[in-house]
């Protein structure tokens, strides 16, 4: 929904607030329509008797890029305490951030090295997530080719960059 073309972008927005705080209607833009499109089974979402994800007529797993996911069911086959799990990360992560937050690297003074990083990894990550590559064989002569490539440089600007940052905020 593209709010500059809308042509009433407050009505807009306010649907697009619905999706934070209606659980039912975030269900029925997840999900469908119960019973049809899909049944909950001991609380969680599940696949109608008899039908696949290629014929149940609607289908999406991409329930996380809309709305509050806090508000989403999970499906049969997903840890039932998926959201009251982030809730629990969330807060310890709140409590307790990092130091180093707001910590932003400039990639400048390396770019070159980071090129070349780039380019060693390419020769095999690929092959590596796919498991066309053995990683017992392949992982060390990847990091070789980092290291080569200047890996080493690039982790001592970060280090400089983080160092003199944390000074310079009062967080060393």
């Amino acid at each position: 929904m593209r709010l500059q073309s809308s042509v009433d972008p407050e009505r807009a927005m306010m649907l697009l607030n619905l999706f934070y705080k209606d659980k039912e209607l975030l269900t029925l833009f997840n999900f469908g329509i119960e019973g049809t499109h899909y049944v909950l089974k001991d609380g969680q979402i599940t696949l109608p008797e008899g039908k696949t994800t290629d014929n149940v007529g609607y289908y999406h797993d991409i329930m996380w890029q809309l709305g509050n996911q806090m508000l989403n069911y999970t499906r049969v086959g997903e840890d039932p305490n998926k959201y009251q799990n982030y809730e629990k990360f969330n807060e310890q992560v709140s409590s307790n951030p990092s130091r180093i937050f707001g910590f932003v690297f400039d990639p400048e003074p390396v770019k070159n090295e980071l090129i070349s990083i780039d380019n060693a990894n390419k020769t095999f990550v690929d092959g590596l997530k796919s498991g066309q590559l053995d990683p017992e064989e392949s992982l060390p002569k990847m990091l070789d080719k980092q290291k080569a490539a200047g890996a080493d440089k690039v982790l001592a600007e970060v280090q400089k960059q983080l160092d003199a940052w944390l000074a310079e905020n009062g967080k060393k």
